[in-house]
């Protein structure tokens, strides 16, 4: 369990990803996606324009994550056991995770994105997701991700959004079997729609196979970060 150790027996204090498990673990307003943010409802003069000052901006963040974790009840214990197979992606940070995202959601999309076949389509599709990941995604194999029971349960969103929200689900899906502490942190970090019972029940993906699938991915995207965990080689 990820409550298991304690301070005085703790090795994590030299550990590379220090800095943002405590910021994970104490301060997790900080991480929100901005999604979240809007309906995790910030503290009273979060809009004034004095919330912008640095002093006050870290006392309404301190203020609002000790609501935040209150509302976790037990699951606002501490994440301390490094060993997690899911930490390096919870940890990742903001801009690495949004890509992990839509890059895992472009993978599962591969199939319907060969079928966009005109011109004006495909160069579209590449200026809103990225020449690079597009190509990525098209240059795999069709049968190295499982194919999608509904994949217009995604692109129902559009194309500009399905494959973001389609990876964070795979994202959340990768720590759906993780301690509590971690999990329920880790959420606040995507999208709420793809939290959803609908979206959940549209994943043909255990968690050990999207944790695996996101866990490869990131290897490729930035393998220094991934080399701080060792439980995930």
């Amino acid at each position: 369990m990820a409550t298991s150790a304690t301070p005085a027996a703790w090795h994590g204090l030299g550990h590379p990803a220090l800095a943002q498990l405590l910021r994970f673990n104490q301060l997790p307003s900080l991480l929100l996606h901005p999604e979240q943010a809007q309906e995790l409802a910030p503290p009273e003069g979060w809009s004034s324009p004095l919330a912008q000052r640095p002093g006050v901006l870290a006392a309404l963040h301190k203020r609002w994550s000790a609501r935040l974790l209150q509302g976790l009840g037990s699951a606002a214990t501490p994440v301390l056991d490094l060993s997690l197979p899911a930490l390096a992606l919870a940890l990742a940070d903001a801009g690495l995770l949004a890509r992990l995202a839509r890059a895992l959601g472009l993978a599962l999309l591969a199939r319907e994105l060969r079928r966009v076949i005109v011109r004006d389509e495909v160069l579209a599709l590449r200026q809103a997701l990225g020449a690079e990941e597009v190509r990525q995604a098209l240059d795999e194999s069709p049968h190295a991700h499982p194919e999608l029971e509904d994949a217009q349960l995604w692109l129902a969103h559009g194309w500009t959004a399905a494959p973001e929200l389609l990876g964070s689900c795979v994202l959340a899906r990768a720590w759906e079997d993780a301690p509590a502490p971690l999990a329920r942190r880790a959420d606040w970090r995507l999208p709420p729609l793809s939290l959803s019972a609908q979206a959940r029940a549209g994943l043909p993906l255990p968690p050990s196979a999207a944790r695996t699938l996101c866990l490869r991915r990131l290897e490729q995207m930035d393998p220094a970060w991934l080399s701080c965990f060792t439980a995930t080689h």
